[in-house]
């Protein structure tokens, strides 16, 4: 039972908030942001399943693809896990800044505690609603014209 509880203690609530814009701070509506929420399973620990799985088949990697709305936002909550990577940003016809691959994240300790990584201090605002994290796409129409 200790191990269980010590195990499920690692899921913590998610809050994820980014904003896309664009090179003039305009919102971009579709942007697809790629995310990996690693969890523990708690089928992990259910009496049937438990002593047939072996050390490390706890751990959940979930893929998400989420859309930036109207106004450029992106969240992710409703959902617990204890890291959070940011994989990708992508949109057609809008180049993006940040390379393939994790570009940071957070992760979600006990207590209430966030602890970002990823080398840029403003992904703190990736846990404030109000703020967000902004990420950053390059309209390529915008700038072949000119614009």
């Amino acid at each position: 039972m200790l191990v269980r509880q010590l195990a499920l203690s690692q899921n913590q609530p998610v809050e994820f908030y980014a904003r896309v814009l664009d090179q003039n701070n305009q919102p971009v509506e579709g942007a697809k942001l790629t995310l990996k929420l690693t969890r523990t399973d708690e089928t992990m620990f259910a009496t049937t399943n438990f002593f047939s799985r072996k050390m490390g088949d706890e751990v959940l990697i979930i893929p998400f693809e989420l859309l930036s709305d109207s106004n450029g936002w992106i969240q992710l909550t409703g959902t617990n896990g204890y890291f959070l990577d940011m994989t990708g940003l992508s949109k057609e016809g809008y180049s993006s800044s940040y390379p393939n691959g994790n570009f940071g994240g957070v992760h979600y300790e006990p207590n209430g505690l966030r602890d970002t990584y990823g080398g840029d201090i403003l992904l703190t605002n990736a846990l404030d609603s109000q703020r967000g994290y902004i990420l950053h796409l390059l309209n390529t129409k915008d700038a072949s014209q000119g614009k």
